[in-house]
């Protein structure tokens, strides 16, 4: 987009004001922007979802990142208009166009879906196609980095006799691109706004690309010095801006409002009325800028993490585990949402846990989505209370299932079986799961019990000893894993990850 002069944006502003387009008090030092996004919030939830860009994937990142009140109807209705359009298309959301499929595994991971598995299709494979996906250019090569660093996806493996992608290519391919003096376009030698805003976003995760993404945030600030001639160009300024840290700014923000039109949505240009792919552009930037200023995660990093714990249920106990060996831990899961009884204020800490009961326990500690869509065993109806659970557990790696298509949810679990998925856990908390050579084993010879463990199950019973989630006192691995133990052990894991607050 062309750059405004400084004198001409300030002409611009001083005509959107007269002519009462802009919200009042949205110029108030750029301090009204949480009210400028309720009423964006509010526009787009009036608005029928549907696939495609103004009203479709933008808006749906957007009101999943923004965790708007009311939205879940809204996203609901779009994820089932998304599937139907899937299944309708056989899974093909553009021969030539692959940023159609960037964009839809943008929306997808904010829904807390897997974009592999979309009506049974996969829309992250075509991600992978290193000659699709760079048909687009820099925009395609951006996108795609943005979608897979969403969610921390896998790059898929290229279509056979295709030329295979690599986040290292396509972020090679951006720094190659970059103009003299700073930014990126898609044609030409003068920098766009609204590409190099992009292509700083997909960037901004790759340190070796600090000298570039440096250059181009200045360039990038220059450019919208004094305003732009578009909604989206200043939207994509506060995306990028925002996911690398930095503050947008009270002047940028409050150039980007002056695009706000009374009925909540965003024009695309100074003169005219709200425009569907600029509202869920700022939508979008909004959203960002809430994100920076709650300390939340940037607006594309969805990836899961680990969520500190704090208590929730103050003074949370169960008659049956006062003075139990375990009660500190069992209550210091139980005040913060973790450890659920069996009834009648009991616990029953010294009975079998069954792999339902563990899968429960494990995706409360994790604060894992449940997903009952990702049960696919003959043996967990849909309907049963641990279902999602058991396929949250499963789609984290936590659990697997027991053979033939089967979960076993009432079966208990041997010690070393537990061990291993509380290891697994482990690693997805940010523990390390390595060895130095020799070292697993000689923490298994070092403990009662270590030589009887299975070979399968040595390397995680290793983890949880060396970092004191199993007691080095003594090992029966094939004993059956009791309430208390899960307990101990979970509570064992978040303290020694720093998850409880």
């Amino acid at each position: 987009m062309r750059r405004l002069r400084r004198a001409g944006a300030a002409l611009l502003l001083a005509l959107v004001l007269a002519a009462g387009l802009l919200p009042a008090g949205a110029l108030e030092g750029g301090s009204d922007w949480r009210a400028a996004l309720d009423a964006v919030t509010d526009y787009t939830l009036a608005r029928e979802p549907h696939v495609g860009t103004g009203g479709g994937e933008w808006a749906a990142l957007g009101l999943a990142r923004s965790g708007a009140a009311g939205a879940e109807g809204w996203l609901a209705d779009y994820r089932a208009a998304l599937e139907d359009h899937v299944s309708a298309e056989d899974g093909v959301l553009s021969a030539r166009k692959y940023t159609e499929y960037a964009r839809t595994v943008l929306a997808v991971t904010a829904l807390g879906g897997d974009p592999r598995d979309v009506a049974g299709h996969d829309l992250l494979a075509p991600l992978g196609d290193w000659t699709a996906v760079t048909r687009q250019g820099v925009n395609g090569a951006a996108f795609a980095l943005i979608a897979l660093d969403s969610g921390d996806w896998p790059v898929p493996a290229a279509p056979a006799g295709a030329e295979q992608a690599s986040r290292e290519r396509y972020a090679a391919l951006l720094l190659e691109r970059e103009l003299p003096g700073g930014g990126w376009a898609l044609s030409g030698t003068e920098a766009d706004p609204d590409v190099t805003a992009m292509v700083l976003q997909a960037l901004a995760p790759y340190p070796e690309a600090g000298e570039a993404v440096e250059r181009g945030t200045a360039r990038l600030r220059a450019l919208l010095a004094g305003g732009a001639d578009s909604a989206e160009s200043l939207a994509q300024g506060v995306i990028a801006l925002c996911t690398l840290g930095e503050d947008p700014g009270e002047e940028l923000t409050a150039a980007l409002l002056a695009f706000q039109r009374p009925d909540g949505g965003f024009a695309h240009t100074a003169a005219g009325g709200s425009d569907p792919i600029a509202t869920e552009q700022a939508l979008c930037a909004l959203t960002a800028l809430a994100r920076r200023e709650a300390g939340e995660r940037p607006l594309y990093d969805m990836a899961w993490a680990p969520a500190v714990r704090p208590v929730t249920l103050p003074g949370a106990t169960f008659d049956d585990i006062q003075g139990h060996p375990d009660q500190a831990a069992i209550e210091a899961l139980a005040c913060r949402g973790i450890a659920a009884g069996t009834g009648d204020g009991r616990f029953e800490p010294d009975a079998p846990m069954t792999r339902a009961e563990f899968a429960a326990m494990v995706v409360s500690a994790l604060s894992l989505t449940p997903d009952a869509g990702a049960a696919d065993f003959d043996d967990v109806a849909p309907d049963a209370w641990y279902a999602p659970f058991t396929g949250a557990a499963v789609k984290a790696g936590v659990a697997a299932g027991t053979g033939a298509g089967t979960f076993s949810p009432d079966e208990t679990i041997p010690l070393e079986q537990a061990a291993v998925m509380v290891a697994q856990a482990a690693r997805l908390c940010g523990l390390d799961g390595g060895f130095a050579p020799g070292e697993a084993e000689e923490l298994l010879a070092g403990v009662p019990g270590g030589a009887d463990c299975s070979d399968w199950a040595r390397a995680g019973v290793a983890l949880c000893l060396r970092e004191g989630i199993l007691d080095a006192g003594g090992l029966e691995p094939g004993r059956d894993t009791l309430r208390c133990d899960m307990a101990r052990m979970l509570f064992r894991l978040l303290d020694g990850a720093g998850l409880l607050a």
